[in-house]
């Protein structure tokens, strides 16, 4: 058990868990905001024991300290995508965001090669990548791998097994006019339905 300390958050796992990780919401704030939350993100973020294995009663709450626990998982997946957003994405200035959003798709394999294709970055754009995941129905041997189209593919990510349970991944890949997020799958069972997509934010090709 332990004591909340004054003027310190506390943030409850239980009501973490069921909160969506897509980076969909935009956060309009100062320059000095900015600031705080930064170096909230890179160093607070990280305190285990400002997470609560239930809401705080009366002052008291019990913090999170086994690391063999499934929470102590939650725990580093709610903090490393915290910092991914806010510190590694860094910040965009208002006047340059065009849009946020995020594309899926779903699609039953015909063969045991899938190449699943997305849309192409409008020109005079660049869509900045910041989660992905993809999921299969029906688990095998074969393989993942996540590329940019473009002139010539770039590897992102590969997984040597196609697991049934969703895999997500952060991610800053910046992706320009003409170029697009390719799926392929290889060693699928034919008949499995895949499944996937990404969420991104658009910017102006002029944008720093």
């Amino acid at each position: 058990m332990a004591v909340v300390p004054p003027q310190r958050a506390v943030w409850n796992l239980g009501h973490l868990a069921d909160l969506s990780t897509a980076p969909n919401l935009i956060l309009i704030v100062s320059e000095r905001s900015s600031y705080v939350l930064h170096n909230l993100a890179a160093l607070d973020i990280y305190d285990h024991w400002r997470y609560a294995l239930q809401p705080p009663e009366g002052g008291i709450y019990s913090p999170l300290t086994d690391e063999e626990s499934a929470e102590w998982v939650l725990y580093r997946e709610v903090a490393e995508d915290c910092q991914t957003q806010i510190v590694e994405v860094g910040t965009v200035p208002i006047e340059t965001l065009l849009y946020a959003s995020d594309e899926s798709f779903s699609h039953v394999a015909a063969g045991t090669s899938v190449d699943l294709l997305q849309s192409i970055v409008p020109v005079g754009q660049i869509w900045v990548v910041t989660h992905w995941w993809t999921q299969t129905s029906i688990a095998t041997t074969g393989q993942f791998s996540l590329l940019l189209s473009g002139e010539q593919d770039t590897w992102l990510h590969r997984q040597p097994s196609l697991d049934t349970l969703i895999n997500f991944g952060r991610i800053n890949a910046y992706i320009k006019d003409n170029a697009r997020m390719r799926f392929n799958y290889a060693g699928v069972t034919i008949g499995a339905t895949i499944t996937g997509g990404y969420s991104f934010y658009a910017l102006p090709v002029s944008a720093p």
